[in-house]
């Protein structure tokens, strides 16, 4: 005999509108980046990539767009690692 569970909480799953939330995210960081440049406060986001993974190259741009957009100083810089160098010396001098 199969048993069939029932749940009588109510569903919590709902539709989102996923660009608008961005925007308005993004606003919100925008008016707050704003507000601390009234105190002489500049945030900055510096990234280093290490490698060479593509994902990671269009996670990084991406992130730096959005600091642009809203204001937000970025800086980055990176390094390729080969098979031969597993360490990277642009980065990390020895």
């Amino acid at each position: 005999m199969v048993t069939l569970l029932t749940s009588t909480r109510p569903t919590l799953a709902r539709d989102i509108d996923g660009k608008a939330i961005s925007a308005q995210v993004l606003d919100e960081v925008r008016e707050e980046v704003l507000q601390l440049a009234t105190r002489h406060i500049y945030p900055a986001l510096a990234v280093v990539l290490v490698g060479d993974d593509p994902a990671s190259e269009v996670y990084v741009r991406n992130k730096l767009l959005r600091a642009k957009e809203v204001g937000i100083r970025s800086l980055s810089t990176g390094c390729r690692l080969t098979p031969a160098r597993r360490k990277c010396s642009t980065c990390w001098p020895s």
